[in-house]
């Protein structure tokens, strides 16, 4: 449980402080946090590297007082640019478009033909570009497989053993005399 110290209490990601008979709030991290996230450099699309900050942004907004959102906004600044290997202007920009954007904008009903497209680097940006050109199309960046996925897929592939139930309940004996009893959606012999 935790307890009051400096007139500040941690609950989940927020910080509850008391000043002068009033109460603010901000972001909360743990002594460990490590600021980490996904690097510039890393293989993914721009896409979720700026819904990486969005979402922090966002995050704050929703937990922030006024005084400690400038101060996260600042903070996240720092983090991304210094720890991170992002260009300030694409945070600066990331944060603004953000901060700017309403939080009710209805989307028009329709509904597109959505394509999932393994991200692999330049070339998956290219694909999606003649792929958007069909404005009822739309395309998603899904994590793209690694040599372990290929590997493991070609490894474990058997047609002579049946295939493993799913989404099944089961029951695992102790030798105490007490069972768990669990239920899975994956297949049994993943468990």
């Amino acid at each position: 449980m935790e307890t009051e110290n400096n007139n500040q209490l941690p609950f989940l990601d927020v910080c509850v402080s008391k000043t002068n008979n009033s109460i603010r709030t901000g972001v909360y991290r743990k002594p460990t946090h490590t600021d980490q996230y996904i690097h510039l450099k890393s293989n993914h699309p721009n896409s979720v590297k700026s819904a990486t900050i969005s979402a922090l942004v966002n995050r704050a907004k929703k937990i922030c007082d006024p005084e400690s959102l400038s101060k996260e906004i600042d903070h996240l600044k720092y983090v991304f640019t210094n720890f991170n290997g992002y260009p300030e202007k694409f945070v600066t920009n990331t944060i603004k478009k953000t901060l700017s954007a309403s939080a009710a904008k209805p989307k028009p009903p329709t509904a597109p033909v959505r394509i999932f497209l393994p991200f692999n680097g330049k070339v998956s940006y290219q694909i999606k570009r003649l792929l958007m050109q069909q404005p009822e199309i739309d395309v998603t960046f899904t994590k793209s497989y690694s040599t372990k996925d290929v590997l493991r897929a070609n490894g474990k592939q058997n047609p002579t053993q049946p295939p493993q139930p799913k989404r099944c309940v089961y029951q695992i004996a102790c030798n105490c005399g007490i069972s768990y009893v669990g239920e899975t959606k994956r297949a049994l012999n993943k468990r």
